[in-house]
């Protein structure tokens, strides 16, 4: 229970592949209470392809993902981040596999763009990439 203001370390962020924003990155603005909405359209470039790779690792397929994430805000400093709104859209492609025997499981990698940054009076915004990248393993105990 909270009776004050978010400590920093435990504010919602915008910017991460598993938690929201996709293009954008790394806390690239905190806040006490957040909104995600993502939709994704994956479709299927290789369907069977069973490729050992050392025993440990076999490739069965791999996916392509277009995706688009929003994210609602409320922003702990709107000094250092003017919006409330974030929006972005990208492409990913999914290893999808065994490790182990296990199946299914993922390697990730998510190209996302923002579409609109913070304002800053420190003006960060030219520092920051125009395309952020993300690569992430999944390993999950039901099929998807």
């Amino acid at each position: 229970m909270n009776f004050g203001e978010t400590p920093i370390q435990d504010a919602l962020s915008v910017g991460d592949l598993y938690r929201a924003g996709r293009g954008f990155e790394r806390d690239e603005a905190r806040g006490d209470a957040r909104l995600v909405m993502s939709t994704e359209y994956r479709h299927l470039f290789i369907g069977d392809a069973r490729t050992d790779l050392g025993g440990i690792l076999t490739w069965t397929r791999l996916e392509g993902a277009l995706f688009a994430d929003a994210v609602y805000m409320s922003v702990l400093d709107p000094i250092d981040c003017d919006r409330s709104a974030f929006f972005d859209v990208g492409y990913g492609l999914r290893f999808i596999g065994e490790v182990m025997g296990v199946t299914p499981a993922a390697i990730t990698v998510d190209f996302g763009v923002p579409l609109g940054r913070c304002v800053c009076e420190e003006s960060r915004t030219n520092q920051r990439a125009p395309v952020t990248v993300y690569v992430g393993f999944v390993q999950s105990f039901s099929s998807f």
